[in-house]
Parts: structure tokens; sequence; C-alpha cells
């Protein structure tokens, strides 16, 4: 039973931290595109950024 416990904290921690980690690359983006001016410049930005 123990076992059991101690292996889903492990996921939930798992899940924590990729949580965090996709919610600070989404800031990061978020942020990025605030800083171009045009829809022109953040369409470009987003194409070169997803290969």
């Amino acid at each position: 039973m123990s076992t059991l416990i101690i292996w889903v904290m492990g996921a939930g921690l798992l899940l924590l931290l990729v949580n965090i980690m996709l919610r600070t690359q989404i800031l990061r983006l978020e942020a990025r595109l605030k800083e171009l001016s045009s829809p022109q410049e953040q369409l470009a930005f987003l194409r070169t950024s997803s290969t």
C-alpha cells in the first residue's frame, strides 16, 4: 500500500514539474510576442520558432 502511495506522489510531482515547465515556456512566448509590434512580425516569429 505504501508503495502505491509513493508511486502516486511521484507521478503527481512529475506532472507538476511538467506543468511548470510548459507554463514557463508559454509565458516566455507571450512576452516575446508582446515585444513584436506588428501582426506580420508575430506570425513570422511563430512560423520560425515552430520548426
